[in-house]
């Protein structure tokens, strides 16, 4: 069946067919956040932007776990060499991310940073997070596979 959603997902089935349960579940936990949220509302008072920034978080914050947990992103490493190759490459894409973010408060200075090293170190530490343990998620359950 064709859809624009398919532009979405991946072309391994096996991996498209996951990623829909997955954006499934995510829709549903967020009809369900809704109600909860309009409790809120009606007991506390919250804002729309709030509630709608607070949905799309839980949408996206699902999948996103899900996907790490799942342990299907590196469908190709299943022995210890490799992983420890993609462990490698995960550390080089680190290493490269804080040099282009050095190189670009650089050009734009330091001036206008106003708290921005702690987000970019942030940010730079939770992607490495997320992709390691998707890696170790993926490998394992590889390996079990096998």
């Amino acid at each position: 069946m064709k859809s624009w959603i398919t532009l979405l997902l991946p072309k391994d089935e096996y991996q498209r067919d996951k990623m829909l349960h997955f954006y499934g579940e995510a829709a549903i936990l967020t009809f369900l956040s809704l109600f909860g949220l309009l409790l809120y509302n009606y007991y506390f008072g919250i804002t729309t932007r709030n509630t709608l920034l607070i949905l799309m978080v839980i949408f996206l914050a699902y999948i996103l776990v899900r996907y790490i947990l799942s342990g299907m992103e590196f469908t190709d490493v299943t022995t210890l060499k490799r992983y420890k190759k993609k462990l490698k490459e995960i550390r080089m894409h680190i290493a490269t991310f804080f040099i282009l973010m050095i190189i670009y408060y650089f050009i734009i200075g330091f001036d206008s940073l106003h708290g921005g090293w702690f987000f970019v170190l942030s940010l730079g530490a939770s992607i490495f997070i997320v992709r390691f343990v998707s890696l170790k998620r993926s490998y394992k359950k590889n390996r079990e596979l096998l």
